[in-house]
């Protein structure tokens, strides 16, 4: 049995996926295997992670039936790990564009032993920090998870907000019991293409006993200006967050009910989505004016989107300056 399974969801990222792999596969402590979900891409970054299969019989590759998105391939990716005798004892969640360190899963290892040792049981979660790169220009450029040791009800009420699966490690018991809920409370799972960290986050602070969070980056995130799902110029992409939000806080409005312990931070969680969600149909107003004959229009009902004072102000200063120029100024 691998002490990890690594598990990294596929789609269209050619680019990346070779550095992703070669950071896996050059870890100082060997005693992991690597499970890539094809997603059903249309570039060949599965031919470039089967080379690498090839190569190392670490890596799996297993393929969903058609596009699923990140949150169904991570929970197809974690049956699979956990179908077979030689699944990991922890999970890690990595996504194809990203990588990690050389050391990473070393350093992992000695933590979570060294908890056990301690306490006498073992960690359900333990988080680490993230590097952001390129640099961002505004903002820190690491990515933390709580520090310290927490456990219930301390789970549920400091670490809601710290949803980034990816600075994280997984029990695979925690990995079992989130899967069986989803299992018996969902008969399928809607494609989540946005916000399917904090969905899937939340369950597991539900039934986490035992976290432990250190500071060391371990993981390296990348920024990829260049996706769709970063792009705030494509109506496409506000499209798709707009939808990934409503099927997310759709979700949590049934899973709320269900558990009692933690209705305050699920009512706390839909409200934060739903107002990203609002920011997002403000950004998608401002980008539709811009794009369509209904200038005016659109920006009045990017102003009715949002509670910002200060992106009200900029659309009604469009608004003026398109009147005042007789449609020239946009």
């Amino acid at each position: 049995m691998a002490f990890f399974s690594i598990i990294i969801p596929v789609y269209n990222t050619q680019e990346y996926i070779a550095r992703c792999l070669e950071s896996c596969i050059n870890q100082t402590f060997e005693d992991i295997e690597i499970i890539v979900v094809d997603d059903c891409g249309e570039d060949h970054a599965i031919q470039i992670a089967q080379e690498f299969a090839q190569k190392d019989s670490r890596i799996h590759i297993i393929s969903n039936p058609k596009n699923l998105g990140v949150f169904a391939s991570r929970i197809n990716g974690g049956r699979y790990a956990r179908s077979r005798e030689g699944g990991g004892i922890y999970i890690i969640y990595l996504d194809s564009d990203d990588f990690i360190h050389q050391q990473m899963c070393q350093s992992l290892h000695k933590q979570i032993t060294s908890y056990h040792q301690k306490h006498g049981v073992w960690l359900d979660m333990l988080g680490f920090s993230s590097l952001i790169f390129p640099k961002p220009s505004k903002g820190s450029e690491v990515i933390c998870s709580p520090l310290g040791e927490f456990d219930q009800p301390k789970i549920l009420e400091e670490l809601m907000s710290y949803w980034n699966l990816w600075n994280k490690t997984y029990h695979h018991s925690l990995i079992e019991k989130t899967h069986h809920f989803f299992d018996t409370h969902f008969c399928s799972l809607p494609q989540v293409n946005m916000a399917e960290d904090a969905l899937k986050f939340f369950v597991f602070c539900v039934f986490a006993q035992h976290y432990y969070g250190y500071d060391e980056v371990l993981h390296y995130y990348f920024k990829n200006d260049k996706s769709i799902t970063r792009d705030l110029t494509s109506l496409k992409r506000h499209r798709n967050a707009i939808f990934g939000f409503n099927q997310a806080i759709a979700m949590l409005k049934q899973i709320k009910p269900l558990v009692p312990n933690a209705q305050k931070q699920a009512s706390k969680l839909i409200k934060t989505l739903s107002n990203h969600r609002r920011e997002t149909k403000h950004h998608y107003w401002i980008t539709r004016a811009t794009k369509s004959k209904n200038y005016i229009g659109n920006l009045k009902r990017a102003i009715k989107a949002t509670k910002s004072t200060k992106k009200k102000i900029i659309a009604y200063r469009k608004i003026f300056l398109y009147l005042i120029s007789f449609g020239l100024w946009r």
